[in-house]
């Protein structure tokens, strides 16, 4: 679930916006990179086998904007 959250942060129209627009371009370049090294950290993880997805997935969510989103319902 984490892994999709990140996803959808990542791909958020307003990082594109606010490149293209030259609103705060370094900020959203940034900001969306974030997200992607995240979903790909959890992702690798989750691949792994690796027990700290979890723990790494649940101190994410904590700051989650999306509260309990489940990605099995999308």
């Amino acid at each position: 679930d984490q892994a999709v959250r990140e996803a959808l942060l990542a791909l958020s129209s307003d990082w594109a916006f606010m490149v293209t627009k030259d609103s705060a371009a370094d900020y959203a370049r940034r900001r969306a990179a974030e997200h992607t090294d995240r979903f790909d950290e959890l992702a690798a993880l989750h691949r792994a086998g690796d027990p700290r997805a979890a723990r790494l997935a649940a101190e994410r969510r904590r700051a989650s904007p999306f509260g309990r989103l489940d990605a099995r319902t999308l």
